[in-house]
C-alpha cells in the first residue's frame, strides 16, 4: 500500500492500483460520510446522491453511515431532511438499512445513544461529538451482508 489518501468508495488506489483499502479494522467502525445539502441541491437530487453511494459502499464491509441533510429550519435543506426521514420512516432502501438513529436521539442520557450502544458495541467508536444531539444528521447502520 502506497499510503496515498483515497475515499472508501474507490475500488482501487487511483495511484498505485491496491485494491485491498479496507484492510484496516478502524475503516469498518468510523462513520462513512453522505452529505446530502452539499450544493443545495433538489430533493431528487440529494436522492440520487445518496443512492449513489449507497450503492458504491455494498460489499465494502461499512455499516456505519452519517447523513447529513441540514438542520431543516428553511429552504432546500428543510425539504431534504423531511423528505430524507419520510423515507426512512417508509423503509425506503430497507434492503440496506438495518437501523436508523435520528441525530437528536443520539444525545448523551437519552434511550437513543444508550440503545445504540447496546446495541452496536463495536461501533460506538464511530459515534462522534457533532453527531450527539444533532437533528441535521441521521446516523445509519446498514446489514452486516450489505
Amino acid at each position: 500500500m502506497c499510503g496515498n489518501p483515497r475515499q472508501f468508495t474507490l475500488r482501487e488506489c487511483p495511484y498505485c492500483g491496491e485494491s485491498d483499502f479496507l484492510s484496516d479494522a478502524e475503516a469498518r467502525v468510523k462513520a462513512f460520510t453522505i452529505n446530502l445539502e452539499l450544493g443545495l441541491p433538489t430533493i431528487d437530487e440529494a436522492f440520487s446522491r445518496f443512492e449513489h453511494y449507497l450503492t458504491r459502499l455494498e460489499k465494502t464491509g461499512i455499516r456505519l453511515l452519517k447523513v447529513i441533510h441540514g438542520q431543516g429550519s428553511a429552504g432546500q435543506t428543510g425539504k431534504i431532511k423531511k423528505a430524507f426521514r419520510d423515507a426512512m420512516d417508509y423503509g425506503k432502501w430497507s434492503n440496506a438499512i438495518a437501523e436508523v438513529y435520528y441525530g437528536e436521539a443520539l444525545k448523551p442520557g437519552l434511550s437513543g445513544l444508550e440503545e445504540f450502544r447496546k446495541s452496536h458495541p463495536s461501533l460506538v467508536k464511530g459515534i462522534t461529538l457533532d453527531m450527539q444531539g444533532n437533528s441535521g444528521i441521521t446516523l445509519l447502520i446498514l446489514f452486516k451482508d450489505y
